[in-house]
């Protein structure tokens, strides 16, 4: 399976996860910038089947059932990397689940 994370997603997270999946960054693609509608069809054009993100506005800016990604969005209170290793064992449940293309969302654990 191969995971983009987004560019609001601290990069070192990545060491955290589980490995026997494809993790990329935005940085990593050279896709700083690139806005909502564009960056779906770059993951599709490039085969990725998921996206971890914090982006709450996603879906108000996007089809994101035509896209074919499925978009995991963590409803959290900040982005700092001791808060977001709290859903590890949660972002691999969610990603051994098989889900289907669309907005799925882990809620926040204070």
């Amino acid at each position: 399976m191969k995971i983009l994370l987004d560019e609001n997603i601290p990069v070192q997270i990545r060491k955290f996860l589980p490995d026997e999946y494809e993790w990329f960054t935005v940085k990593d693609m050279k896709w700083h910038g690139i806005k909502n509608g564009q960056l779906l069809k770059l993951l599709s054009d490039d085969q990725f089947n998921v996206m971890l993100t914090l982006d709450k506005n996603l879906h108000r800016q996007q089809n994101i059932s035509q896209s074919g990604i499925v978009i995991l969005l963590l409803r959290t209170y900040d982005n700092k990397l001791s808060t977001l290793k709290k859903y590890i064992n949660s972002i691999s449940d969610f990603l051994k689940s098989n889900p289907l293309p669309g907005i799925h969302v882990i809620e926040v654990i204070k």
